[in-house]
């Protein structure tokens, strides 16, 4: 099922890309304003890898994301972004979660072979880029005790924490929806389908979001050690109280996922780089050797 849905968007795209370039032929002999100069349109599709806390089973699903990004120099473009998704995974123990998340981002694409005198118009162009920007998300997690023994058990800790005005119930949790930041690193290829206008490509995207509440899962509780009891026993707690019966809290670390994207772009129209003798390879070499030939020639005059 997520095999045809992947191919179903991938051809749609790949459709109404036909449809924008022949809509395009027909304005190539009118002037282009220069907002265009150098603006790419995306659309791309792929899977998330989701690694948390809940990842016993199903920590893959599908994310999907549109930008757009300008060119500054050949071997810089600044990008936008918005995109969007879910986590989805359970737990051997009984914990099962689904996140939906909105992502709406900005960063700078790096070309890495375009530096200075170095650019030339490549059918394949590698890249890396950077970016932050603002990530939301709803967690929410679910647990379903895989026997009676798990179920009584449950249910006398939930007894035990209505004595406890720190405790909360950390195995249903909803948060409902929240921000945070959201800090990416990429690593993408871009290869060209025509001299102008499209291209397709592919991405690997790490994401580092500083929450452990993606899954829902911030923490857990455990069983205290005998030397912590005897310190509670000091702050006037015996070993019958709620606070020990219950346990430990232990937070979680921040949870990370990356994604795995294919996708195409079209390009409005082209910055002329390779017309810039500053950039273009050849026009680079040319310079320079004509230069080197004038400077010989005034040395011996």
């Amino acid at each position: 099922m997520k095999v045809r849905l992947f191919f179903t968007i991938l051809s749609f795209l790949l459709a109404f890309s036909v449809v924008v370039d022949a809509q395009q032929n027909g304005r190539r002999r009118k002037k282009i304003p220069p907002i265009l100069k150098g603006l790419s349109v995306s659309g791309r599709i792929g899977p998330n890898i989701y690694w948390g806390d809940i990842v016993d089973d199903g920590k893959t699903r599908l994310s999907l994301e549109g930008s757009a990004s300008k060119e500054m120099r050949p071997w810089l473009a600044v990008r936008a972004s918005l995109g969007g998704g879910f986590f989805a995974g359970k737990q051997d123990g009984g914990l099962s979660f689904k996140t939906p998340y909105v992502e709406l981002a900005g960063g700078a694409d790096f070309f890495i072979l375009n530096q200075k005198g170095w650019y030339r118009d490549r059918m394949v162009d590698p890249y890396v880029g950077i970016g932050t920007g603002l990530f939301m998300y709803s967690a929410k997690k679910t647990y379903t005790p895989p026997d009676e023994y798990h179920r009584l058990k449950y249910e006398e800790e939930l007894e035990l924490g209505k004595s406890d005005p720190d405790y909360k119930d950390w195995k249903n949790v909803n948060t409902g929806f929240k921000p945070c930041l959201n800090l990416y690193g990429l690593l993408g290829v871009k290869v060209k389908v025509d001299k102008l206008h499209w291209s397709v490509h592919a991405e690997v995207k790490g994401n580092y979001v500083p929450t452990d509440l993606l899954d829902g899962h911030d923490g857990y509780r455990r069983a205290y050690t005998e030397s912590e009891i005897e310190a509670l026993k000091e702050e006037g707690f015996d070993e019958n109280s709620p606070k020990v019966q219950l346990g430990k809290w232990i937070s979680g670390k921040n949870d990370f996922f990356y994604t795995i994207m294919v996708g195409c772009s079209y390009k409005f129209a082209d910055m002329g780089w390779k017309a810039s003798s500053e950039y273009n390879r050849r026009k680079y070499q040319q310079n320079k050797k004509s230069y080197t030939k004038n400077a010989k020639r005034k040395r011996r005059r």
